[in-house]
């Protein structure tokens, strides 16, 4: 993540996925639909898991 990311966006963007997964668990989503996005957003914001 870069030193100089908005605080405040980072927040807003993983309340965005939280409350995401919430409404999709809702819907009927299974486990590993909602475990593929976590790690998508995971990736996104963190950047890739170390091998």
């Amino acid at each position: 993540m870069a030193p100089n990311a908005d605080a405040s966006a980072l927040t807003g963007l993983i309340q965005s996925i939280w409350h995401g997964l919430s409404a999709r668990a809702s819907l009927g989503a299974d486990r590993e639909d909602l475990l593929a996005v976590a790690r998508l957003g995971h990736t996104l914001i963190c950047g890739p898991p170390a091998p």
